[in-house]
């Protein structure tokens, strides 16, 4: 319970210093570190976002590095994004969603 604490706090930390990127490094490490299988991992991730992207478009936006001209496009695309791979995520074996996940991560 300690390691995952610590991964969401590291996880926590990427994702809301950078704007980003923490997915990859949770999926990568639950996978890599703690054997969790990586459809487990891609859901425990996206299930973690939600807060986490919250809590940080709220505090990047307070201090200003926020351009909320650019939210309908990027929205949108996101959304379109969104309901595409969910659909496709059922039509993927895992074995090919871990090696798509493994060539992205390099």
């Amino acid at each position: 319970m300690i390691g995952f604490s610590i991964l969401g706090l590291f996880v926590g930390i990427l994702e809301v210093g950078l704007g980003g990127g923490g997915g990859l490094a949770y999926v990568g490490l639950l996978t890599a570190v703690f054997g969790a299988a990586p459809d487990i991992a891609a859901s425990a991730s996206l299930a973690t976002t939600i807060p986490t992207a919250a809590l940080g478009s709220f505090s990047h936006a307070r201090q200003g590095n926020v351009r909320w001209n650019l939210l309908p496009i990027m929205g949108t695309a996101s959304l379109v994004g969104v309901v595409a791979g969910s659909f496709l995520s059922h039509l993927t074996d895992v074995g090919l969603s871990t090696m798509i996940f493994g060539c992205f991560s390099v």
